[in-house]
């Protein structure tokens, strides 16, 4: 029920005058909930795109990258704990590395064996880098059907080479500059 009394007038004003007189504490101060939803929105969204961008870049690569690379990865990790020579004649792996008697491998041999990588037949050999870590080497018999030059993915570097002996070879390893040093010693 409303009435038009003048009196309800002053009153009003009288009341808002002493609400705008009080003092409002720091604690309490109010903010539009608005702009922190704006804030915490956009957030979100540039977290939710970036996520988006990255790991569509990392799928990118994994799968841009050739079958017989990412075959020859996991075969090394498959075989990470394996030691020694098991290959009938090391003299014909060593040739299909390059390695004839002038050229040593600039690391310790850990693995030298006969393998098949992505249905294709080839020597593998494991050689450790004192300042690079471990680098894979495989000697394809015949030369596999997609070669591209080299890459990275989330394992490590890979490289394609032919060696001085005409094999192709392909050389993975963590880094970069351990397989830069085996394929200077073992490339033509």
């Amino acid at each position: 029920m409303t009435t038009n009394d003048p009196n309800d007038d002053e009153l009003d004003a009288h009341v808002r005058r002493l609400l705008r007189g009080l003092p409002v504490p720091v604690e309490f101060a109010v903010s539009p909930p608005r702009r922190r939803f704006l804030h915490v929105g956009l957030a979100w969204v540039a977290g939710v795109t970036g996520l988006s961008v990255g790991g569509g870049w990392v799928v990118w690569r994994e799968f841009s990258t050739p079958r017989i690379v990412r075959a020859a990865f996991a075969h090394a990790r498959q075989e990470a704990d394996v030691r020694g020579v098991h290959v009938r004649d090391f003299a014909a792996a060593q040739t299909a590395f390059g390695l004839n008697d002038a050229a040593v491998l600039p690391g310790t041999l850990q693995l030298c064996k006969d393998c098949t990588v992505g249905g294709q037949r080839a020597w593998h050999m494991n050689v450790y880098l004192d300042d690079g870590g471990y680098v894979h080497l495989f000697a394809f018999r015949r030369i596999p059907p997609e070669i591209e030059t080299d890459g990275q993915t989330l394992d490590g570097y890979w490289q394609f080479f032919t060696s001085r002996s005409g094999f192709t070879v392909l050389a993975l390893a963590q880094h970069r500059r351990a397989l830069v040093a085996m394929i200077q010693r073992l490339s033509a």
